[in-house]
């Protein structure tokens, strides 16, 4: 490995005109300066394009599309044409602290892991993540076991080795929500490392209509990649509950249909009853 090697940051856009300078001048005001910036605008129609080309610096691309692609084909437009031996990924409402390239260029190396994640800030106040039990688990099927009950990992707070997401052959296209969920399942599937670099390291700012908050795409996919982990989840009782559960929850919130079979796993699970009782012991808690 070089001793400065070179970082590609994949910004993927699309109508945020009033927010991508932010994200842009957050990579821009890193204490670690050996970098490329590749902005990704999947076909904007707003002025998006035009602020961007406000900004004179070399290290800076941007790759225009033709057709609006979703943010998976856009990222993997941006792994294709990075130079840089490690490779992150940046939301363009959201930025990271002046020391996030270089400390997790460290902790990557250190470690000698596939990627490293750090916490991060809603800026309402509130950090993720709460609690560092990932970080606690020494092997890989352990910690994908862990992720499995809910991923606790932002992309923007991820640190990539290249050749990683080459072999993996990037995001999931075919997914329309949680994509990143996804690839992290699947690398730590292959037995492959995540370290943890325990400081905040990115602000996440609340947008309104992201792909994630629409529930009939966290519905379908969230199905999409139990069918990939469904040889694990399917072995664990608690696993298999906590799906379930999630899976009915989707559906009802996208008025999708209910799988009868599903349901009737999840009242029938000893886990269910605990949770109704949890619920009720709040409710009584709350309103004595």
């Amino acid at each position: 490995m070089l001793k400065n090697p070179i970082v590609s940051v994949v910004i993927p856009t699309y109508n945020r005109e009033c927010t991508i300078l932010r994200s842009i001048y957050s990579v821009l005001r890193q204490d670690y300066k050996n970098i490329e910036i590749i902005i990704i605008d999947d076909c904007s129609n707003d002025n998006t394009l035009e602020v961007i080309n406000t900004i004179n610096d070399s290290r800076l691309r941007v790759i225009p599309l033709k057709n609006n692609c979703g943010p998976s084909h856009a990222r993997n437009i941006g792994i294709n044409a990075s130079n840089g031996e490690f490779l992150a990924f940046l939301d363009s409402d959201d930025e990271w602290l002046p020391f996030f390239i270089r400390e997790s260029l460290s902790v990557i190396n250190k470690a000698s892991s596939a990627a490293t994640y750090t916490k991060y800030q809603i800026n309402d106040g509130e950090i993720f993540p709460r609690y560092k039990e990932l970080a606690n688990f020494n092997s890989s099927t352990d910690k994908l076991t862990f992720l499995l009950f809910g991923n606790i990992i932002a992309l923007p707070t991820l640190m990539f080795r290249r050749s990683v997401l080459v072999n993996f052959n990037g995001f999931d296209e075919s997914l329309s929500a949680y994509e990143d969920y996804d690839l992290l399942l699947r690398v730590l599937h292959s037995g492959k490392n995540i370290a943890f670099l325990d400081k905040v390291a990115l602000i996440v700012h609340r947008t309104e209509g992201g792909v994630n908050s629409n529930n009939k795409n966290i519905f379908t996919s969230l199905n999409r990649i139990r069918e990939k982990n469904s040889l694990i989840i399917e072995n664990n009782k608690h696993l298999t509950y906590f799906w379930n559960k999630n899976s009915l929850i989707y559906a009802v919130k996208s008025s999708s249909r209910i799988d009868l079979g599903s349901l009737l796993n999840l009242i029938l699970s000893r886990y269910f009853y605990i949770d109704l009782f949890l619920i009720v012991r709040n409710f009584f808690y709350e309103n004595k």
